[in-house]
């Protein structure tokens, strides 16, 4: 029974105001939010790129000599290549993909688009995902990322505009979506007519057999063209990122760092103040006898209560504010990872605890008389 007194007793006197406490809640929160939305951002760089060359359903690209992307490439192979790569022992389907940049407009709006030439509907290189109408079933057709969509302020069945030709959209992707520019599906035939490249392609997207080795099938295909430039899904997809977001990406990895250096040193000083602000309440507690170890773990157990709620009020906000932003502004790609919210959260304990330590281990010198000064 004493003990609970005396545990009781120690809670009631470490535990801070609770307006102190509201507001490193919100502090730790905010500083969490701030965090998290950098590394999703961060993070939402890639996720378009692995979402199609993921989803593209080929696991070779085949194209020409020196082009191991789609995002800075440039040439063609000849399309004649897609039935001797049909030929090759291991192959199960090739399908060719047409490449190329073009400006769409819808009224006064407009944008850039990386145009992908596919043989719809079920073709290789289409669409990761549709959320909205359907795959292409004319030349007339095209089928926007949801990202453009939004910005053109288009929707299923309006009409755009690339260079001198109207195209119906008949349908809205998603997991196109590159952050410089996003992906425009069109009828391979119709991006042939625009491009003039009859008998010419940008890639050949080749699909192995089930239970061949990739790479064995990748070695025939280069002994087989040996002008070609053949790459596997996962070196096509490394490439793809490391073209599409090496220019900006050091910026970003600087920023979201900084943030976390900054919102740890931010939590450090809450979790200071906090403890700081305690100190007469723990020397009426050592006047009276209490064992300053005591004191210690409930001035510890307080504080990583407080900081647990703010971090998971912060998680919780983090992750509303990506589902609006993804309903009311798709412009904005957030992809939260769970690695990021443990690191977050392991930071930030790290830095409140060290903060803590030295302030709570000096409680243990406090005189006791310090109770009865005014």
């Amino acid at each position: 029974m004493a003990r609970a007194s005396l545990r009781a007793l120690v809670t009631a006197a470490v535990r801070t105001r609770r307006t102190r406490s509201a507001v490193a809640i919100a502090g730790i929160a905010a500083s969490s939010l701030l965090v998290l939305v950098l590394a999703a951002a961060l993070r939402s760089l890639s996720e378009g790129l692995e979402a199609y060359v993921n989803g593209a359903g080929g696991d070779l690209w085949v194209g020409p000599a020196g082009t191991d992307n789609f995002m800075r490439s440039g040439g063609f192979i000849p399309l004649e290549w897609e039935e001797g790569l049909k030929a090759l022992p291991g192959v199960s389907r090739v399908d060719p993909v047409l490449r190329s940049f073009a400006r769409v407009e819808a009224g006064s709006r407009h944008t850039t688009q990386l145009v992908l030439g596919w043989r719809g509907p079920d073709g290789l290189g289409g669409p990761a995902a549709i959320v909205a109408g359907h795959p292409l079933t004319q030349a007339g057709e095209v089928m926007l990322d949801r990202t453009a969509a939004f910005r053109l302020r288009v929707g299923v069945g309006d009409i755009v505009r690339a260079g001198e030709v109207s195209y119906r959209v008949a349908g809205l992707t998603r997991g196109t979506n590159l952050l410089a520019v996003q992906l425009l599906f069109a009828d391979y035939g119709a991006v042939e007519d625009v491009l003039g490249t009859y008998g010419r392609t940008s890639f050949l997207v080749v699909r192995v057999d089930s239970g061949a080795a990739k790479e064995e099938v990748a070695a025939r295909v280069r002994k087989r063209f040996p002008m070609a430039c053949v790459v596997t899904r996962q070196a096509f997809l490394a490439n793809n990122l490391y073209e599409a977001t090496s220019g900006f990406r050091p910026l970003l990895v600087l920023v979201a760092l900084l943030g976390l250096a900054v919102a740890g040193v931010f939590v450090a000083l809450l979790t200071q103040g906090l403890v700081e602000d305690k100190r007469s309440d723990v020397a009426v507690l050592l006047a009276i006898g209490t064992p300053a170890t005591t004191v210690i773990r409930g001035a510890l157990h307080h504080l990583l209560g407080v900081m647990a709620a703010g971090y998971l009020a912060g998680v919780a906000l983090a992750r509303a504010t990506g589902w609006i932003l993804d309903d009311c502004l798709p412009t904005v790609a957030l992809t939260f990872g769970i690695v990021d919210a443990v690191v977050v959260g392991v930071v930030f304990l790290a830095a409140g605890v060290v903060a803590a330590l030295l302030p709570i281990l000096r409680l243990q010198s406090v005189d006791p008389l310090e109770a009865f000064r005014p």
